[in-house]
């Protein structure tokens, strides 16, 4: 049984979304499906917001993705995320720049996980610049919330 974990915060990144949206089973749908319970709390910037809308509405997914799912869907961030503002510079160098904006939120938001199914990302966990900040993958997160 799952039990109420409403205090950690928790940045997302946007391929896991992707993968829980458009496969209805798995580990990242489960983790949305958690999201929804509210069980933590979800950490994003406006850019990130934005990057993960251009991502969803793109026309490869509008195959697997209804623009009702989507509507709910970012209804549901748009209520329940707590909106942060990254630092524009962060204590360690990203091997994809287009992961800094993630990082960035994660450490800006003092978000106690990243959740990521990102290499690039996954290879910094041990760095002890990230202060409190854990990376880890889905299946991760989801054994820390049994």
């Amino acid at each position: 049984m799952i039990r109420k974990k409403r205090n950690l915060s928790v940045v997302v990144d946007t391929n896991v979304f992707v993968s829980g949206l458009i496969v209805e089973k798995g580990l990242p749908y489960q983790l949305i499906k958690l999201l929804e319970e509210d069980l933590f709390i979800l950490i994003i910037s406006e850019k990130m917001r934005d990057e993960l809308e251009e991502v969803l509405y793109r026309v490869k997914f509008s195959a697997f993705l209804s623009k009702d799912k989507l509507f709910k869907f970012f209804r549901m961030i748009d209520i329940i995320s707590t909106v942060v503002s990254p630092p524009a510079i962060i204590p360690i160098k990203v091997r994809d720049p287009k992961d800094q904006e993630i990082l960035a939120t994660a450490l800006g938001g003092r978000a106690d996980y990243l959740v990521t199914g990102d290499e690039n990302l996954i290879v910094l966990k041990d760095f002890n610049k990230l202060v409190r900040l854990k990376i880890v993958s889905v299946k991760e997160f989801l054994k820390l919330l049994e």
